[in-house]
């Protein structure tokens, strides 16, 4: 009654060595504990908590799934919130920035002096003689033509220069632009005479104003124009020192032009011309020809009235029609 007791039964008392079970919640071997020769345990039970310790795995593989699902977003939403401003502020940097367009600048003819820039003017200078007017450049030039241009015929009766500098160290050079009334030995007959004369005019200026200096005259343009709406013509021209330095200039080259404007009452045409040297602003050539007016002179006028009453005055009558006595 109180001896030891065979190993079977101790393997089933609480206080004995237990077997670990492996398999399933019920075991299906001979004399195993819930089979079907054992002795204790009802299949599909839980009596060594194998069903509690499976849920708790799969509780644990779910929160730890939860959880590196929100340690993931949160990574990725800190990336974007990193990224987000640098992205903004690296294509704000690269749009460009519009330019206004640059409009093309064309003229007429070729300046041989890039650099030179047009004088402002001030005021305008009226010539009585000829009815011409035009622009007064401001300082340094003034309102005198030089007098060594009277040669040939020209006496000018109006004008304005500026000094450029010395030849040799000796003379006085000008940059000028005079007006004055066409005389009549160059036989101006009319406006079809416009370009002939205007043309000879510019050859003889280059013989006489530039003569003293080794150079070379080259013609611009040649080209009808309105003064005021009379009839006029053009030459631009170019003078180009050979010399410059050896001759102590300081500038190489000298801009001109001549213009003849018909003054459509019979008198006598007007003359304008102008040289500017390359250290005064060639420029200058083509703003005081683009600002010449011509208007009619009182002498004009009254020779025109005088030529009208004279023709009204030797006209015969016109013949009469029967109606009249």
């Amino acid at each position: 009654a109180g001896g030891a007791q065979p190993a079977a039964a101790r393997g089933q008392d609480g206080n004995g060595t237990q077997v670990l079970f492996l398999g399933d919640d019920t075991w299906t071997g001979q004399g195993a504990p819930g089979g079907p020769n054992g002795s204790g345990g009802a299949p599909g039970g839980d009596r060594y908590g194998y069903q509690r310790a499976q849920r708790r795995r799969r509780i644990w593989v779910a929160s730890g799934l939860a959880g590196g699902t929100v340690v993931a977003l949160g990574v990725i939403a800190l990336v974007v919130n990193t990224l987000g401003p640098s992205s903004a502020s690296s294509g704000a940097t690269q749009v460009p920035t519009p330019t206004a367009p640059v409009a093309a600048v064309t003229s007429a003819a070729p300046s041989p002096s890039p650099s030179a820039t047009a004088t402002g003017t001030s005021a305008t200078l009226a010539d009585g003689q000829t009815g011409l007017s035009y622009a007064q450049l401001a300082a340094p030039w003034g309102p005198t033509c030089p007098g060594g241009l009277n040669s040939q015929g020209f006496s000018w009766t109006a004008g304005e220069s500026a000094v450029a500098g010395q030849v040799n160290g000796q003379t006085t050079w000008y940059g000028a632009a005079c007006s004055a009334p066409l005389p009549q030995q160059y036989g101006y007959n009319g406006v079809a005479d416009l370009a002939n004369v205007t043309t000879t005019l510019a050859n003889q200026f280059n013989g006489s104003y530039y003569q003293a200096l080794s150079h070379n005259y080259q013609q611009e343009l040649s080209q009808p124009v309105q003064v005021s709406g009379h009839a006029g013509w053009e030459v631009k021209f170019l003078i180009t020192y050979t010399n410059a330095s050896g001759q102590g200039l300081s500038w190489s080259d000298e801009m001109g032009a001549v213009v003849v404007a018909d003054s459509g009452t019979g008198a006598a045409p007007a003359v304008f011309y102008v040289s500017v040297p390359g250290n005064l602003g060639e420029s200058n050539v083509d703003t005081l020809v683009s600002s010449l007016q011509l208007s009619v002179t009182p002498q004009e006028a009254a020779s025109a009235s005088a030529s009208a009453s004279a023709s009204a005055t030797t006209t015969p009558p016109a013949p009469g029609n029967g109606n009249n006595p």
